[in-house]
């Protein structure tokens, strides 16, 4: 038996049926360039944990060694058993810590050398595939800002400019006024050396669209030129954080 007429038919055949689509909402841009920011910090995440975990199977190894011993050196067995425990509360700190970026506190506040100092840590073999070198120039005793914008639309941002970038320089990140108000400023500054080749992009690059969906989404105004981002971050923290 025959289906009804225009049942079957093809999309846009001039039943009367359209396409069903998705378009994009600020939701979901936001959601697709926090998600793609992660991805690219996942590989220096997993890097830091792996250095904190790695010690503790070298000391336990050892504490099994001396403790298997004929007649333990218990002076030696001791200090490996505290240097054990030190080591593990360090990777537990480590571990927490690398859980903060997957369920961000808003109410968790630094500086803004201190945030800009983290991403610059974690992002250095990164930032040294692309030809750049992370400086800080941001002053140490500075307003405190909620940790959420720097591992957000700063992480977005630096890694902006890192896949834009056309040459080796260095990417400084200071302040610098945006809307009569104080931002935090990355600028790339070229350097006159023979750039690195282009590192192999596993991941998908990260666009301003992307910094700009981050920036809206925290409420965080922002700015762009060539080689250049200014991001003002608003001293309350994120709402919905």
């Amino acid at each position: 038996m025959s289906s009804e007429a225009g049942v079957d038919a093809p999309l846009g055949s001039g039943t009367g049926r359209q396409p069903h689509l998705f378009p994009s909402s600020p939701d979901r841009m936001e959601e697709s360039a926090r998600y793609a920011v992660l991805s690219r910090l996942a590989p220096m995440l997993r890097h830091d944990v792996a250095g904190a975990l790695q010690p503790l199977g070298m000391i336990a190894a050892l504490l099994q060694k001396r403790l298997q011993a004929a007649a333990p050196e218990m002076v030696a067995v001791v200090k490996s058993a505290d240097t054990l425990q030190i080591l593990s509360k360090e990777a537990a700190a480590t571990c927490l810590g690398v859980m903060g970026w997957l369920v961000p506190k808003g109410e968790e506040n630094v500086s803004a050398q201190a945030g800009a100092q983290e991403l610059l840590t974690l992002m250095e073999t990164e930032l040294f595939l692309h030809g750049l070198v992370g400086v800080n120039d941001i002053p140490v005793a500075e307003a405190k800002f909620a940790r959420l914008y720097f591992r957000g639309v700063f992480a977005a941002a630096l890694l902006a400019l890192c896949d834009c970038s056309a040459g080796a320089g260095s990417v400084h990140v200071g302040l610098r006024e945006l809307c009569g108000a104080p931002g935090v400023c990355l600028r790339v500054a070229p350097a006159a050396l023979t750039p690195l080749a282009e590192p192999v992009q596993r991941e998908r690059r990260i666009g301003w669209d992307d910094v700009q969906a981050l920036a809206a989404a925290a409420g965080v105004a922002c700015a762009q030129g060539e080689n250049w981002v200014t991001l003002q971050l608003p001293l309350d923290s994120p709402a919905g954080a």
